[in-house]
């Protein structure tokens, strides 16, 4: 499949797009990213810290 453009006028229309990019461009994306890695998570990401609290309180 050949582009219409040439492979340096896409990489110059693609740093030219990201130059005009802002922050308030960005937020949506980074709070998306944000929800999918704690939709991601199970009750198993978190048992190695669960286990080293317990032993703490165990010890006191």
């Amino acid at each position: 499949m050949k582009y219409l453009k040439s492979d340096e006028e896409i990489r110059k229309d693609i740093h030219e797009m990201a130059q005009e990019l802002t922050v308030d461009d960005l937020i949506p994306y980074l709070q998306d990213a944000e929800n999918w890695q704690k939709n991601q998570q199970d009750e198993f990401d978190n048992i190695a810290d669960n286990v080293e609290e317990q032993a703490t309180k165990i010890k006191k």
